[in-house]
């Protein structure tokens, strides 16, 4: 066996051992991958559960804030006889009714917890969590308390100054 020959099969078994290697790293790369789009879905339903939750406890925040306020209003304008301060409580109370419909959004969802903990890893899953985190968004959004305290703000001075 000449040099040549052996340098041959040397090069040869390098090759062989580097398409091995090179086809067992592309391997574990394709399972990283897939787990971290797991994970990645994971992750984000579990967060979307979440964020499901602290909107429901704003909605319920928010429909026991409209109710008092409501009853109080409506309690107060019992005793007023000036026309003009009605008016402007008749005025609150439409801003109180019109906020009392913000939290129903909440009960039109076509997704719960329990479809949720049922839904398994795809990429279609992972975009269809993807469009619900977005609407819990805006309802984050529009359930904002800091909205909603101004009117409330109104309402508190104008029972107070009448």
């Amino acid at each position: 066996m000449d040099i040549n020959t052996a340098l041959s099969a040397v090069a040869l078994v390098i090759a062989l051992a580097s398409a091995v290697i090179s086809f067992g790293s592309a391997r574990l790369a394709l399972r990283a991958q897939t787990q971290t789009r797991s994970d990645v879905f994971h992750c984000q339903r579990d967060t979307l559960i979440l964020a499901m939750a602290d909107n429901d406890i704003r909605g319920d925040y928010l429909t026991l804030k409209t109710a008092l306020a409501r009853e109080d209003l409506e309690r107060h304008l019992l005793s007023i006889s000036d026309a003009s301060a009605r008016a402007q409580g008749d005025t609150l109370l439409r801003h109180v009714a019109e906020i009392e419909k913000i939290p129903a959004s909440l009960t039109e969802r076509v997704y719960n917890e329990d479809n949720l903990d049922t839904l398994e890893f795809s990429e279609e899953a992972l975009s269809i969590l993807r469009k619900m985190a977005r609407t819990e968004q805006v309802n984050a959004k529009t359930l904002s308390i800091e909205t909603y305290d101004l009117i409330f703000k109104r309402i508190e001075h104008y029972i107070s100054g009448c």
